[in-house]
């Protein structure tokens, strides 16, 4: 089964059968952290779920403990896979030149550094835009813009960057906590009110505050760009981002 889902992943766009062995595609580092970071997320968003039907049977009584004992055992053994598949990546990263840096950079931890390693090809993207047009998406009208020629745009790299980093570490860091509350005040100070377009409502509370974490993200992923670009060998005359303390 695994050689089988493998082989699928690595069809080509023409839909014909990829003719890479099993142990070919592991070889690859790129190719396994890929697969790795696919785990980790499959894992991740099962073990969410498990969590979200504990808590709904804890609401209800008469739910017996069979399906609570079976629940439990779930997320044990979701959170052992996680923690192995963790440690598979940080294997990996360890084996790549661009984590040497990345480890050091404030704000990305593994999560956010495998998973650009595992899709992004920095030498391509010569300017911030294009790298937020295949990481995290340009929203034109509310909606994710076209992506670049020869690049896709990955959700699961919006998912690390906002989530993962944005939520989940920027959040607590100084000078970027004060950077989204600023943001978040202009935002709210702009639109004051919720309203409802096409059935859909737009600047609610919790709208304006991903709008605002976004635009966090975006300014720290300017200076992500920089850094990564250096690294590979390519000037760049961008100032520094971060905003001063």
């Amino acid at each position: 089964m695994l050689k089988k889902g493998i082989a699928k992943i690595t069809r080509r766009k023409s839909g014909k059968k990829a003719k890479a062995t099993f142990d070919a595609i592991f070889t690859n580092y790129r190719n396994t952290l890929s697969y790795l970071v696919a785990q980790y997320f499959d894992i991740n968003k099962r073990l969410v779920r498990a969590k979200n039907r504990t808590a709904a049977m804890n609401k209800k009584t008469e739910i017996g403990a069979i399906p609570r004992a079976l629940e439990s055992e779930w997320i044990e053994t979701l959170e052992d896979k996680k923690q192995r598949t963790m440690a598979a990546i940080k294997v990996e990263l360890k084996k790549m030149d661009d984590w040497k840096w990345m480890k050091k950079f404030p704000g990305l931890g593994p999560v956010g550094a495998a998973t650009l390693l595992s899709k992004i090809d920095i030498d391509r993207l010569e300017n911030p835009s294009a790298f937020w047009k295949v990481t995290i998406g340009s929203i034109v009208n509310n909606r994710v813009s076209p992506p670049i020629k020869g690049h896709r745009y990955f959700p699961k790299i919006k998912t690390a960057m906002c989530f993962y980093t944005g939520q989940l570490t920027l959040l607590r860091l100084s000078p970027w906590r004060e950077l989204f509350d600023k943001y978040k005040k202009a935002y709210r100070k702009a639109h004051p009110k919720e309203i409802l377009v096409g059935g859909k409502k737009f600047y609610s509370k919790g709208h304006i505050h991903n709008m605002a974490r976004r635009k966090m993200v975006e300014r720290w992923m300017i200076g992500l760009w920089q850094r990564w670009r250096i690294a590979h060998g390519f000037n760049t005359s961008l100032a520094a981002t971060a905003p001063a303390r």
